[in-house]
């Protein structure tokens, strides 16, 4: 990132993985060839730990320390020139595949991602957010209060607006970045971080890949659904009915309200078991199909899998009830509905000998129409309009 551009960047990032060692981890962020150190001492609880440049990884929990969330788990924690290193060193730094790689299953948790702004076209005034942030009125949050931190940096006061605790899911910190990196070399550098922790930086992350990674309306909509300052009007004193300042609408530009509260049951859906099967263990299968054979793979995953977990249960009953979107159904999806409906039925006893008769998947996939028949006569016109 260029010092004197405005940008959106990642600044922390900590996880964890329950499958994944630390070689695993290394290669995940692309930097298995650069020179880590060894650390002599515990890090957040973990016994063993090595660094890079701002990036640690930790492993080994004693028994009494730590209770089920960190048993065998490896932690990642990137600061924010951690998060640079990543950038400079990665042999393969892609953020968006990576956070993708995070929410894709149960195995990855992220436990805090800070994102920031840094403004250097004197859009966010310290003076104005300090004396607005004073003016209860003036902001529409969710948040209890908004309040200044006042701490001394080489005899000057440096400010600081902190709304949410420190420990919360969520919290917004805007400071004076010139006066914290004494970067007197510069006319204006404020910089505003939302600090995300667990469900609600998982949420940020899925709202981040639904907008197509675009960052900066993800960013604004959280800030705008959170927190807004508006102007008083005299013949209204309502304040939510007021308009938005006019530094603030600069700020978040057309963005739209973003909540980062999921409900339970919207926490997985088609696109996670996408994800899952395909990112987390795709290479496994498909070696797997590789090795044995389509035939002899399909059977093995049906013959193991007859304990589903009930969240696999519950999103193929959710997707079963889903018959409204049969106009956008594929040519299989429609098969696989009409057999429901009791107007043709699947002959499975063919389907090893269409297995065996194709050399790949997609060859499969084209066949198994063949395995259908129509149920009290001839359904030609049925299966091209359900």
């Amino acid at each position: 990132m260029s010092e004197n551009h405005n940008a959106i960047i990642f600044d922390w990032l900590s996880f964890t993985s329950l499958s994944d060692g630390v070689e695993d981890l290394k290669a995940i962020l692309g930097l298995s060839h650069v020179q880590w150190i060894e650390l002599d001492r515990p890090f957040n609880g973990y016994t063993h730990s090595i660094y890079f440049n701002g990036i640690t990884l930790c492993w080994g929990v004693p028994q009494t320390w730590g209770g089920d969330y960190h048993k065998d788990t490896t932690y990642v924690n990137m600061s924010g020139s951690g998060c640079r290193a990543y950038e400079t060193h990665s042999s393969n730094c892609d953020w968006n595949s990576l956070l993708a790689l995070l929410v894709s299953c149960e195995d990855y948790h992220i436990s805090r991602l800070d994102v920031s702004y840094d403004d250097f076209d004197n859009v966010l005034d310290m003076d104005i957010i300090y004396h607005e942030s004073l003016q209860r009125d003036h902001m529409i949050t969710t948040f209890r209060r908004g309040f200044w931190e006042l701490g001394i940096l080489n005899a000057k006061k440096e400010r600081t607006v902190y709304f949410g605790s420190k420990k919360s899911n969520l919290m917004f910190r805007i400071y004076d970045k010139k006066e914290e990196r004494n970067r007197f070399d510069l006319s204006h550098w404020v910089r505003w971080e939302i600090q995300l922790r667990d469900d609600r930086a998982c949420t940020f992350v899925r709202k981040y890949i639904e907008n197509d990674y675009n960052i900066g309306e993800v960013f604004a909509g959280v800030i705008y659904n959170y927190l807004r300052f508006v102007e008083p009007e005299e013949i209204d004193t309502n304040n939510r009915r007021w308009g938005l300042q006019e530094w603030y609408q600069k700020f978040i530009g057309n963005a739209e309200k973003i909540k980062l509260f999921e409900k339970k049951y919207e926490e997985y859906n088609l696109y996670k078991l996408k994800q899952t099967t395909t990112k987390k263990f795709g290479g496994a299968t498909a070696t797997y199909i590789q090795a044995v054979g389509v035939t002899q793979a399909v059977k093995d995953i049906f013959k193991d899998c007859s304990k589903r977990n009930p969240k696999y249960i519950k999103l193929k009953q959710e997707l079963d009830s889903q018959d409204n979107l049969i106009p956008e159904m594929d040519l299989l999806n429609r098969l696989d509905y009409l057999e429901r409906m009791g107007l043709m039925s699947c002959d499975l006893s063919q389907f090893e000998h269409i297995c065996e008769n194709c050399d790949d998947i997609a060859s499969v996939l084209s066949r198994l129409p063949d395995l259908y028949k129509p149920i009290g006569g001839d359904n030609s016109d049925t299966l091209a309009s359900p």
